[in-house]
Parts: C-alpha cells; structure tokens; sequence
C-alpha cells in the first residue's frame, strides 16, 4: 500500500515535512493554481494549511493514515512529503577539517595556515541548510571565535585524532580547563 518516500535513497537520519490543506476552499484553491492559500484566504473559508515535522518514515506514515481518516472538513489536500537528511553532524559533537580542506588551504594560503588547520579540534554550534548543502558553524576549541565550513570540509574527530594533539595544545589539557583533575 505504502511506497517508500525515500525515492530507493538510504539515509541513517532524515526529516520529513509535509503540508496539509484543511477545507473545501482551501484544496480548491490549491488544485486550481498550484499554490498554497494565504493564511488570510484560509481563514476566511474555514480552512486550515497545517505543516508538520517528523523524523521518521514511521511517524509520517502513521499521521498520514491518520489525516485519511478524518471527519469534519469537506475536503482536504496532503502534499507530497519532503525528505531531508538530516545534519551531518550534532550541536556539541568536535570534529576535524578533511585532509582536502588542508590542502585546498595550503594551495591558498601556504603552510602556516594550513599546519595550523590540520590540528584544529572544532566543536559544532549550530548548522543551517544552504544551496542544497549543509553549513556548519563551529569553534576551534583553543579560541572564542567561530567559523563556518561547508560540511563536505568536515569529518567527525577520531579517538587517533584525539591522542595525536600535542598534550600543551590538547582540547582537556588542564592550561585550557583549569578544574580537568576534579574530573579524575
């Protein structure tokens, strides 16, 4: 009965957004011009535009059975459901430049830059959708200021990684956080 909204691609995580269209003026004035009603046209008519977000096929599926069975609008509309993977990486999660990043920075901006890149441990603030990509906001953990990398130019921190900062310039050295041997 149910078709993959997956279109045959694999994602670990994803979101699924879809609209529905609540009321007999409302799904006519989308069937007739392709557009979604103000909300102003919407109220007039007694109709509603809902949007709704979840992060499963399951979710979607078990509300859109619900919405099948629903009582008390002459008419109603469901769009077709926009899947979206979800970001690449979580607010709080540290990660590492790729070695391509590194070289595209030392083909720029020479070595310094570059050798000072490659030991970056950045933890990720905050994340938006951008022209089809992911950009993702994040701090070197040795300074306050932050920056934002095309995900592509990202890729989570190794425990090889970890260990392989010099111990002076380690994220949990205790020069950077003072109270590290309460935690031992």
């Amino acid at each position: 009965m149910w078709s993959s909204i997956y279109n045959g691609k694999s994602y670990s995580t994803i979101m699924v957004t879809v609209t529905i269209l609540l009321g007999k003026d409302t799904a006519g004035i989308y069937r007739k011009t392709g557009n979604i009603p103000s909300v102003e046209s919407t109220a007039e008519s007694g109709g509603y535009v809902i949007t709704r977000h979840f992060e499963t096929e399951a979710e979607y599926k078990a509300y859109a059975m619900a919405v099948e069975d629903l009582d008390g609008h002459e008419d109603w509309q469901m769009l077709a459901p926009a899947v979206t993977p979800e970001a690449p990486f979580r607010k709080g999660e540290f990660v590492r430049l790729t070695d391509d990043a590194i070289e595209r920075i030392r083909e720029s901006f020479g070595d310094g830059p570059a050798d000072y890149r490659k030991e970056m441990i950045l933890e990720v603030i905050a994340w938006r959708r951008h022209e089809g990509t992911w950009a993702i906001e994040a701090r070197d953990v040795r300074e306050d200021d932050t920056q934002e990398f095309d995900a592509v130019f990202l890729r989570p921190l190794t425990a090889r990684d970890f260990v392989a900062v010099p111990t002076s310039r380690h994220p949990l050295s205790t020069a950077i956080y003072p109270n590290i041997r309460q935690l031992e």
